[in-house]
């Protein structure tokens, strides 16, 4: 019994039972040793092997998508503004004809017909053929449609001469083809303007689609080996034509078929992969062409794109797996190898261990991680006996820890809350002397009530809760805000709270601070956009989602020019920004456009942000919609320089009006006529029929007025019944005399007034001319008053000529 109860590291006598049960266990913690070390390392460098051979393939294959992306947007926009430059050159040629066209031309069939055969040069940009059309559409009045498709008895409700009718502009026609084989035709036209500045006829080429002046490089090249271009007209739902002839004229796939094709539809111009409306997946980009709201697609299958990259996929996965298997052997060989001398150790530090073999030093066989193992296992009885020294030397160690931390630590007592130790920096933290500090209780600096204080307490005690935010009081009385992680330690005195006190005042204040500005953000009256350095959208506040109706959803990520209405050019925009980046902001009005497509005004406020190194990091915008007070001021602005019963210029309007005629005349060396009319018989009226009867009246003869003068002359109303005329450009006194000879005319016809036929009007006429009468504006007006005062004497009904006395 002695024996067996004898410490096995004394013990020199043979193994027992139990030693020899310890014995099968040995072979088997080796064996799992080293088969873990194996698996671990084998596993390890497997992954690091696999993980790289992915990211590796992930990193060509997307490398590749952006270079075959940039360079297929670069090919289709080179498409896009070839076709914009074409229709460009067309609609010149088309306004060059219109403005050298003879006057009254359009009223000679024949002779505009030799006229639009005479272009001869105008053909090679319409192979398709020149005709015109009358102003509304309903026949052709001469030319040569070479194209039978456009071939027509009634062009009103087809494109592009409804839409030319419809908004006066010129426009592209929808792309037309007669037969199954017939040439594809797309028609362009512009209108031709009377001088009366209406449409007095529509001129219209015809380019056929696909001849080496137009479209050729989207039907006949193909961008590499692979892939196509499509050209998409939204407006009229169809494909114009493609590098493939059977897309021409087909119908446009419907929402949801193809994500780019409908990002295309509301405007997008980038790139991206897609689902085609067929189920292919394509690298597609696209560019749009304005004039005629088209857009140009390049597309190339997925499959057929990428093929290089599955193909070095392929090469490193095979790589990969013949790496694994060689280099997987041998690290299976070295791992052994490796593990042989600190099997030999563990086998024989077992034996001492167990009492087969006296306890002695182990020999260092080797310099590394298994000989520093035996040279601990040596040195192990000698550190044994250094335990409590090495203890003593790790509390002071801890001590100068504590003491010398940059961090304010207290210790506290959880029973009262007493502070029971406090280091150097909360000795400054809180600034009191240590030994004051050691007499405090933790309710002295801490803001909670004494119930709230001793359920924190408790909480961190139970180790429920390790995480508190306080206020702590210093000594000069200022409240701090701090965060207190707390925990419980044992020592010689039971249970206390070692605490680690941060001051988060600032930071507190910057919480507050950001939260504040994020209130304002959400709530101002005024629509808010931020955008990052490359003028990307990266938050807007809900008043701007009210303004513009895009969603901030939306609008993440895209640039501001989504709201452009289009009515600023380009020097507009460049001007501003120069503005904002030489003063870092900008102030002013513009026109945008709202996600509906309305347009409306806005007063805007660029600022530029930058980061402590003065670089630009963001653009904050802040914008208000001042639609209704731009109508608003063009109201009073009419209401000023208008009669508000005629809607004529009234005084102040002519006044401006007239000085600058005067100054016109100065330059041209032609006659100004200045015309002072006053209604005979309207007296008359007013009594019989009343004053509503007579504004009527005066509303119909201003209309007269403005009949029967040009364009450029103004009729103005004095007030009561007195107009004023202002001819401009008059090369002799007889084309004055002729105007108002018309004028008398016109006033005196007979007027219908609320179902009464008034009789008896007339008009009496002073002229004062410039230069031969005076050249003060308030001169020439008199001048003209008193001529029409002897136009009154002289039996009314007539005009007379300002002589002077």
């Amino acid at each position: 019994m002695d024996e067996d109860k004898a410490s096995p590291v004394a013990s020199e006598s043979p193994p027992d039972s139990g030693s020899v049960r310890h014995s099968h266990f040995r072979p088997r913690f080796s064996a799992s040793l080293t088969l873990r070390l194996t698996l671990v390392v084998v596993c390890l460098f497997l992954a690091t092997l696999w993980a790289a051979a992915l990211r590796l393939s992930d990193y060509q294959e997307r490398k590749l998508q952006d270079l075959l992306a940039a360079q297929q947007l670069s090919n289709v926009g080179y498409v896009a503004a070839d076709i914009e430059a074409n229709l460009h050159i067309r609609f010149d040629a088309l306004n060059t004809l219109v403005e050298r066209m003879p006057q009254g031309l359009l009223a000679d069939p024949a002779g505009l017909q030799n006229y639009l055969g005479e272009r001869r040069a105008a053909y090679v940009l319409f192979d398709g053929g020149l005709f015109a059309v009358a102003a509304d559409g309903s026949r052709r009045l001469a030319g040569f449609a070479l194209a039978s498709s456009v071939e027509m008895d009634d062009y009103r409700n087809i494109s592009p001469f409804r839409e030319v009718i419809a908004s006066g502009r010129a426009a592209v026609g929808m792309p037309l083809r007669r037969g199954a084989d017939g040439p594809l035709a797309i028609i362009l036209a512009v209108p031709v303007m009377g001088a009366d500045g209406r449409i007095a006829a529509i001129l219209a080429g015809v380019a056929l689609v696909g001849s080496r002046h137009f479209l050729e490089q989207v039907v006949s090249h193909r961008p590499g080996n692979i892939g196509d271009y499509l050209v998409a007209a939204p407006d009229h739902g169809v494909f114009v034509t493609g590098s493939d002839p059977a897309f021409s004229l087909r119908p446009l796939p419907p929402p949801g078929r193809n994500v780019l094709h409908d990002k295309a539809m509301a405007g997008f111009e980038g790139s991206g992969l897609t689902i085609s409306s067929v189920g292919v997946e394509e690298l597609s980009s696209v560019r749009r062409v304005p004039s005629a709201n088209w857009f140009v697609v390049s597309r190339m299958p997925a499959q057929e794109a990428f093929a290089p990259a599955r193909q070095l996929r392929y090469l490193i996965f095979s790589t990969a797996g013949l790496l694994s298997l060689v280099l997987g052997g041998l690290t299976i060989l070295f791992v052994r190898l490796a593990l042989r001398p600190l099997r030999d150790a563990a086998k024989a530090m077992t034996a001492m261990t167990l009492g087969e073999a006296p306890l002695h030093e182990l020999p260092i066989q080797r310099e590394d991680e298994v000989g520093a193992l035996v040279h601990s296992f040596n040195r192990l009885l000698g550190l044994l006996s250094h335990e409590r020294e090495a203890l003593r030397e790790g509390e002071h160690r801890m001590r100068q820890i504590f003491e010398t931390n940059q961090a304010v630590k207290l210790i506290i007592d959880p029973i009262d809350g007493r502070i029971v130790d406090a280091n150097g920096a909360a000795v400054h933290f809180y600034g009191y002397s240590r030994e004051h500090l050691l007499n405090l209780f933790i309710g002295d600096i801490n803001g909670e009530s004494p119930d709230q204080l001793r359920r924190s307490l408790l909480r961190a005690v139970s180790g429920e809760q390790a995480y508190f935010t306080f206020r702590h009081r210093l000594a000069s009385g200022e409240m701090r805000d701090v965060e207190v992680y707390s925990g419980p330690v044992r020592t010689d005195q039971g249970i206390l709270l070692n605490s680690i006190i941060h001051d988060i005042t600032e930071r507190k204040r910057a919480e507050d601070s950001l939260r504040l500005a994020a209130n304002v953000f959400e709530h101002a009256h005024e629509g808010i956009i931020i955008t990052d350095v490359n003028a990307n959208i990266i938050d807007v506040n809900p008043t701007f989602t009210e303004i513009t109706g895009y969603t901030r959803e939306q609008v993440l990520g895209r640039n501001p020019r989504l709201l452009k209405s289009g009515l600023h050019d380009k020097a507009f925009y460049t001007e501003m920004w120069r503005i904002l980046l030489q003063d870092g902001f900008w102030r002013g009005e513009l026109w945008n456009r709202r996600a509906n497509g309305e347009a409306y005004a806005e007063l805007l406020t660029l600022s530029v942000v930058r980061d402590t190194g003065n670089v630009i990091t963001h653009f904050v915008g802040v914008l208000a919609d001042i639609t209704q007070l731009k109508a608003y001021q063009d109201y009073l602005e009419q209401m000023a320089h208008h009669d508000p019963l005629t809607h004529l210029p009234n005084r102040l309007l002519l006044a401006d009006r007239l000085r600058l005629a005067l100054a016109q005349s100065q330059r041209s060396g032609k006659l100004l006529a200045v015309c002072y009319i006053d209604l005979d018989g309207f007296k008359d009226v007013n009594d019989s029929l009343g004053h509503e009867a007579g504004d009527k009246l005066l509303i119909q003869a201003g209309k007269r007025l403005q009949a029967t003068v040009r364009a450029g002359d103004t009729v103005a109303r004095l007030g009561g019944d007195e107009f004023v005329l202002l001819l401009l450009g008059l090369h002799d006194m007889g084309e004055c005399s002729a105007t108002l000879d018309r004028v008398l005319e016109a006033i005196a016809a007979t007027y219908d007034v609320e179902g009464n036929l008034c009789r008896g009007i007339s008009a009496s006429i002073g002229v004062a001319l410039y230069p031969l009468d005076a050249a003060d504006p308030d001169i020439l007006l008199r001048h003209a008053d008193q001529a029409m005062y002897e136009a009154k004497q002289a039996g009314r009904n007539c005009y007379r000529h300002f002589a002077p006395p």
